[in-house]
């Protein structure tokens, strides 16, 4: 991939917003007034502000559209980190209970989920490597419960030790 353009609802929130989130995530910033360029050298994004004649209808991500943005850190400490030093500080809520593991997507995957000013949906994520998922992932054309047992990442806050998956896709990224 080589970028994605986000629009904002406001330059004094939401673009705030993104220039903290993507300067705490060490991407370089480049500003051009209302719109700026963000890298880390493999992915680049650029946030603008909307245009007033395109500010209604607002988004949101459960409309057709872009679900979530995944931002890729080098261990489950730095996402802990992360919700310590950038979420608690703005006082911004985490999504499904903040941080935790999600074996079903893969066995060291370790996020955390959480809205920005405009109700884009953010995730903080370490993946761990792309081995087969614990338990495999729930049949979205029935209903079902999937209950899966891990243990945390070593050195990670160590998540509830089973984790019902509930009815359709049940994934929070899906949420």
């Amino acid at each position: 991939m080589s970028h994605i353009g986000i629009n904002l609802s406001s330059e004094e929130e939401s673009f705030t917003f993104w220039k903290d989130l993507l300067t705490f995530l060490d991407f370089e910033i480049k500003p051009d007034r209302n719109h700026f360029d963000a890298t880390d050298g493999h992915t680049s994004l650029c946030v603008q502000v909307t245009k007033p004649d395109y500010q209604e209808p607002h988004f949101h991500r459960k409309h057709t559209g872009l679900g979530h943005i995944a931002f890729q850190v080098d261990s489950a400490d730095m996402v802990d980190s992360f919700v310590d030093s950038f979420l608690k500080p703005r006082q911004i809520e985490t999504l499904y209970g903040g941080a935790k593991a999600y074996p079903e997507y893969t066995p060291q995957y370790y996020a955390v989920y959480f809205e920005d000013p405009d109700r884009i949906k953010v995730e903080v994520v370490y993946e761990g490597g792309w081995e087969q998922p614990a338990v495999p992932a729930p049949d979205h054309d029935r209903e079902s419960s999937v209950t899966a047992s891990t243990e945390p990442p070593s050195g990670t806050s160590p998540p509830a030790a089973t984790r019902s998956i509930p009815p359709g896709c049940g994934a929070d990224c899906c949420r």
